[in-house]
């Protein structure tokens, strides 16, 4: 049986690498704590649609209904009652549509299982906040968001948008790279993979030893073949939901502590 999912550790705090696109925090006890996603891009399809550009009936559904299903899937799977959104939630303003459906989705886990959502700005949610009057009055104190260039500490992993190197944090986790793995073939064939893509950092201004890039959750997103150097870790996910290590991450120091690699599969409500 394939793993759906890959640990890893950066100091005393332990996440998982998921088959569903998203990264799990688990807390001091080993039980799940916090959802992390990246680049959702809800409402994309319709933005395309507003500039005159066709697209299939599929492709305009799993922007925002099949996505939000396999978010509310992502939830309940892990059995985290936080989520935290890496940025790009939605695809800009003006996705009045995608917007009442998210409510609706995070209402109704809301509801069921007393759980809360933050938001965390993206370059794509920057005027978005009109829009979001829907969720607020849903969730109310359970929904928060944040500006674009906000970081959050949570147990020594600094999160944002985009990773970034900040004083003091055993890892920096973030998305906005949608960074996938591409492997070619001798007759010009490729096979691209979306990854979980962690830089080994030599950063003497703030000793922070390593960055982590999401991949995008959203379906129609795009990605970006990275380029790791040698010390860095890349852990790809097949369309099955299975999680691949194809590269390992070296720790740059034994201050940094970090060990990933270790296999699970995934059960309905299982960290």
């Amino acid at each position: 049986m394939p793993a759906s999912h890959r640990s890893c550790s950066f100091g005393a705090v332990a996440l998982q690498w998921r088959g569903d696109r998203t990264a799990l925090l688990l807390n001091d006890a080993g039980q799940p704590d916090a959802l992390l996603v990246a680049d959702v891009h809800l409402g994309k399809a319709q933005r395309y649609q507003a500039l005159g550009q066709a697209l299939p009936a599929a492709v305009v559904a799993g922007t925002t209904e099949a996505t939000l299903q396999r978010l509310r899937q992502a939830l309940d799977d892990s059995g985290a009652r936080r989520l935290v959104v890496l940025g790009d939630l939605v695809h800009g303003p003006r996705v009045a549509e995608a917007v009442q459906a998210l409510a609706l989705m995070l209402g109704a886990w809301h509801e069921q299982t007393g759980g809360t959502a933050l938001v965390i700005g993206g370059n794509h949610d920057r005027h978005a906040a009109p829009d979001w009057a829907p969720v607020a009055q849903r969730l109310g104190a359970a929904w928060q968001v944040l500006p674009e260039d906000a970081v959050v500490m949570e147990r020594g992993l600094a999160l944002s948008h985009q990773a970034r190197p900040v004083a003091g944090a055993v890892a920096a986790l973030g998305g906005h790279l949608h960074p996938c793995w591409q492997a070619q073939g001798l007759a010009r064939d490729r096979l691209r993979l979306p990854c979980f893509w962690a830089q080994a950092w030599h950063d003497e201004r703030t000793g922070c030893p390593v960055g982590v890039t999401l991949p995008a959750f959203g379906d129609f997103t795009g990605m970006w073949p990275v380029r790791p150097q040698a010390r860095d870790g890349v852990w790809v996910v097949t369309p099955e939901g299975a999680v691949h290590e194809v590269q390992a991450l070296s720790a740059l120091n034994s201050a940094s502590a970090t060990a990933c690699g270790g296999a699970g599969h995934q059960q309905s409500g299982e960290g």
